[in-house]
């Protein structure tokens, strides 16, 4: 994992702009989804924005099953982001009060590997899964994923909106104070045994 790749906003070249209910995501335009797995950031404000991504996204790519970490799960259910669609809601992680740099980097770990076990059980396509994530956090995401053999379509939005002041894990709160944090998160991913346990 590079330690100074995309740090603050995910860039490829083969993501387009697509607006979905007057929002503005990055994403491959064509791509078929099989299924949709979406990450929180932070403790608050983003992880609505992200709720608000996973109806987008299933807007974008249709009504595919989802797969939500639990403060995105939260902010789906109470916005009421499931109205109008039909397909299973799998709720990913029973949440953490731990904010350590270990947890930060095991907890990408965990929530992929969960979510590789429903698409393994479900016999979801591989090849087709749809992430859903903060641009800051995506590249780890995507580094992480594709370690466990899963081939991810990302759909992020495309201006970067950090979380608000009062968040439990300021790191997320500004670019600043996410990009000291990030690099030693990918550090610590690539020297210790974190590095061994995703490559499944």
């Amino acid at each position: 994992m590079k330690l100074f790749s995309n740090l603050t906003n995910y860039n490829d070249k083969n993501l387009s702009v697509v607006k979905v209910e007057g929002t503005e995501y990055k994403t491959i335009d064509d791509a078929i989804g099989s299924c949709i797995v979406a990450y929180a950031f932070g403790t608050r404000s983003c992880n609505h924005r992200l709720a608000k991504a996973v109806r987008d996204a299933k807007i974008k790519f249709g009504d595919i099953p989802i797969m939500l970490q639990r403060e995105v799960y939260e902010n789906y259910l109470r916005y009421q982001y499931f109205k109008g669609f039909s397909t299973d809601c799998y709720f990913l992680g029973k949440g953490h009060t731990d904010h350590s740099l270990l947890f930060s980097a095991s907890d990408t770990i965990a929530i992929t590997k969960e979510a590789k076990e429903f698409i393994s059980s479900l016999n979801y396509n591989t090849n087709k899964i749809v992430v859903v994530g903060h641009p800051a956090h995506m590249y780890r995401i995507i580094e992480t994923i594709q370690s466990y053999g899963l081939n991810p379509v990302p759909f992020i939005e495309k201006n970067v909106k950090w979380s608000d002041k009062n968040d439990k894990q300021p790191w997320t709160t500004s670019a600043s104070k996410w990009i000291a944090r990030e690099v030693l998160v990918r550090f610590y991913m690539n020297r210790t045994e974190i590095k061994d346990s995703y490559k499944a």
